[in-house]
């Protein structure tokens, strides 16, 4: 206690206890820092009292990934926590948490107050004292497993599975609430495996740094540079630490860099071989010659039509397969040839002759059909629907004569329907006022729609095979337009 006096008024004085405690506290963790509630050293023991949560941080996070956090609590009463995992020095944003309270033992996140897993076995302690060590592992999952002995009995055996709560090289914490305990002993070590395992890695790296040997300006020497720096920059921060040699990789890649730079100064030939090729893709048949352009590029840098490289074209008009040659030109020698396939779309229209078409199967193996849709001409006399159609070098079948392909063509005085033809959509023949003599060839009819001869000559004759006449009859009824004046045969 010291006690102060006024000078010039000795009845003036002022009283205050100083308290001088020393800093004993076994512990590896560092620079511990208060964030809230009160907390100090007193010997071998740091104390920590409030009665609301109270957090003492590490000044540093937990670089290992699988470790033993473990310390001696002394608690009469309250809550304790051991924090470890925690991504920052605020728990409530996330963070592992083992909380003895009575016979509780938790183990759970501050955020959003989660809890993975609880027991409510735990013994009353004789003289108050808990030794409580947490040992995070990893599983094959890489998932952290999380264990909890209290005075050397196991009481969680918990494998986080929630990868939104997965906390990894975190600060390690002390916490209190509602109470006033004693932390002795705290420490934290990397497991003997991780320790291992971090110098088998260390090791690797080692000799791939080794096996570049000289560096020459090759695809080789590149390779096993990039394998070694890979490698390295995979290491945790702990493990570059146990890499004796990364000062040769270094020198690797500078000389590489080096010789690079010298090699881009040369004029040099580059063989289209080298070269990337590509926008070569599938055409679709116009009836023109189809050049689809050619993008090359090498070292990142597009190569110039006609400057770099020319282009020529072959068989690139019908439906198949086309070429190209590509030749080097200027500093790219050699020449490549490349192919695409020339198809055709689904509802893509050609003129062939006097009528148009519409693919409606894009089969090209002879199972490919098509729909007439109209005429080129409006003023021919005779229309003569084929059995099959070549577009682009292939045969489709004509199916169907499709709506109003014909519609009002004045002069049309003969139609001839091939032997595919299965449907005469609405209004195909419509309004050919001339139009008397249709002759089907095909046996495979099955559908004539609404209004499809309407308006034809009134005495008409329909001429189709002997064996499909009676049906064709009940094909051709007056909705088709037909009338009782025109005939069958």
């Amino acid at each position: 206690m010291i006690t102060a006096t006024s000078a010039s008024n000795p009845e003036v004085k002022g009283s205050c206890r100083i308290i001088v405690r020393e800093n004993r506290v076994q512990t590896n963790i560092t620079d511990w820092q208060t964030i809230s509630g009160e907390w100090y050293a007193d010997g071998d023991y740091y104390l920590g009292k409030s009665n609301d949560n109270a957090f003492f941080y590490s000044g540093s996070k937990n670089t290992y990934t699988e470790y033993v956090y473990e310390a001696d609590v002394m608690l009469k009463s309250g809550i304790v926590n051991l924090i470890f995992g925690s991504g920052s020095t605020n728990a409530y944003e996330g963070c592992y948490s083992v909380q003895l309270s009575g016979s509780r033992v938790r183990l759970f996140d501050f955020r959003n107050d989660h809890t993975f897993e609880q027991k409510n076995s735990l013994p009353a302690s004789d003289n108050d004292m808990y030794h409580v060590v947490i040992t995070v592992l990893k599983n094959e999952q890489n998932q952290n497993v999380i264990k909890i002995e209290v005075n050397d009995t196991e009481y969680i055996n918990y494998t986080v599975t929630d990868e939104s709560r997965t906390y990894d090289q975190g600060y390690f914490a002390l916490g209190v609430y509602n109470t006033e305990v004693k932390f002795y002993r705290i420490y934290t070590s990397k497991s003997g495996k991780e320790a291992a395992a971090d110098q088998e890695k260390a090791d690797q790296v080692i000799a791939k740094i080794k096996a570049i040997g000289k560096v020459v300006f090759d695809a080789k020497s590149k390779a096993l540079i990039d394998e070694a720096r890979q490698a390295y920059d995979d290491l945790s921060v702990s493990q570059k630490d146990l890499v004796t040699n990364i000062d040769d990789l270094t020198a690797a890649e500078n000389q590489y860099d080096k010789l690079k730079q010298e090699d881009e100064e040369k004029p040099k030939k580059v063989s289209l071989s080298k070269v990337t090729i590509a926008g070569i893709s599938t055409q679709y048949y116009t009836g023109k010659a189809l050049r689809p352009a050619v993008k090359m590029t090498y070292g990142g840098k597009s190569l110039k039509l006609n400057q770099d490289y020319t282009v020529s074209y072959s068989n690139n008009t019908k439906i198949g397969t086309a070429k190209v040659t590509i030749t080097g030109k200027g500093t790219y020698t050699g020449s490549i040839v490349k192919s695409f396939s020339i198809k055709v779309k689904k509802n893509a229209a050609y003129t062939i002759g006097n009528l148009k078409y519409k693919i409606t199967n894009t089969n090209l193996s002879g199972k490919g059909t098509v729909t007439v849709t109209g005429v080129k001409s409006k003023s021919i006399k005779k229309i003569t629907v084929p059995e099959t159609v070549n577009i682009g070098g292939k045969k489709f079948k004509v199916t169907v004569i499709g709506k109003a392909a014909f519609k009002n063509l004045k002069e049309v005085t003969k139609a001839v329907i091939g032997k595919n033809v299965k449907t005469i959509e609405k209004e195909a023949f419509k309004g050919c006022k001339k139009l008397g003599s249709i002759n089907i060839n095909s046996s495979k009819l099955t559908k004539v729609k609404k209004d499809a001869i309407k308006g034809i000559k009134a005495k008409a004759t329909i001429s189709c095979p002997k064996k499909q006449k009676a049906k064709y009859k009940k094909l051709f009824t007056a909705t088709t337009g037909f009338k009782k004046t025109m005939k069958i045969k």
